[in-house]
């Protein structure tokens, strides 16, 4: 069940001046690590902008096609919450980093065309990918980092971010479970997933985050660790979530287990 209207103005006004930004913690940590922490948020805060541009254009295609009304609001509450999101990473960028950085930018996002494909399938393709795939291993990212951090800045902000990611995840399986992805909609949808889960899994393993030291104190797991949550995160959530959804993910469990035992 999604969260109700009444709710969903809270996801987008958001105000960081309770967060413990004085933390000690930060400040008693090795140059090398907060560089590494700071570098990390700094990367972040345009990874936000960019999905909260995927979001916007997502919900175009999905008012064009239909879904549920609360979808809809949901995804327009994320956009914002997305941006705030941003302004919170570079937030954080600067503290752990002691200086200025460049004002994070989107760039371009451009969205697979997927020609020879309809419309309301283009949509569910997005959804697919953008929330119920991307969103889903990236709650699982945060959980495991919320958990391992101790220091109280970096424990208040990936709570933030985690509470949030969780809905955006659901936007993708509720507009998956609606009326508006017709059984043969699922159909084809079991023939893409190969190819959506290949690609989300490998910009998620190409990732920065995995090139360098961890710093689990404050949120950044160990990569070997991180890696093990990307790829639990495909074969726990997402795959199982297809599969409940009324997607066929014979071909995608046969798949990961191919490429990952």
């Amino acid at each position: 069940m999604l969260p109700p209207f009444s709710s969903l103005s809270r996801l987008a006004r958001r105000s960081d001046e309770s967060l413990p930004w004085d933390d000690e913690c930060v400040d008693r940590l090795d140059e090398r690590s907060r560089k590494r922490v700071g570098d990390y948020w700094a990367g972040r805060a345009e990874a936000e902008l960019r999905v909260a541009v995927a979001f916007a254009s997502l919900g175009e295609q999905l008012r064009d096609t239909g879904t549920e009304p609360a979808v809809l609001a949901l995804l327009d509450a994320s956009v914002a919450n997305e941006r705030y999101h941003a302004s919170l990473c570079e937030r954080l960028a600067v503290r752990y980093l002691g200086m200025p950085i460049a004002k994070p930018q989107a760039g371009q996002v451009h969205l697979p065309p997927l020609p020879g494909v309809d419309r309301p399938m283009r949509a569910a393709l997005f959804a697919a990918g953008l929330c119920a795939v991307n969103e889903s291993i990236a709650t699982v990212w945060l959980e495991h980092g919320f958990a391992r951090a101790t220091a109280p800045l970096a424990r208040a902000v990936n709570q933030i971010h985690l509470a949030d990611e969780v809905v955006h995840a659901r936007v993708g399986w509720a507009h998956l479970a609606s009326r508006w992805v017709t059984p043969v909609m699922r159909r084809d949808l079991s023939r893409w997933l190969v190819p959506l889960l290949r690609t989300n899994v490998a910009q998620w393993l190409a990732s920065e985050t995995l090139a360098g030291p961890g710093v689990p104190d404050h949120g950044l797991v160990d990569p070997i660790e991180q890696r093990a949550h990307v790829l639990g995160a495909v074969h726990n959530v997402v795959i199982p979530g297809f599969d409940h959804v009324g997607i066929d993910v014979s071909a995608a469990a046969r798949w990961f287990k191919a490429e990952f035992g």
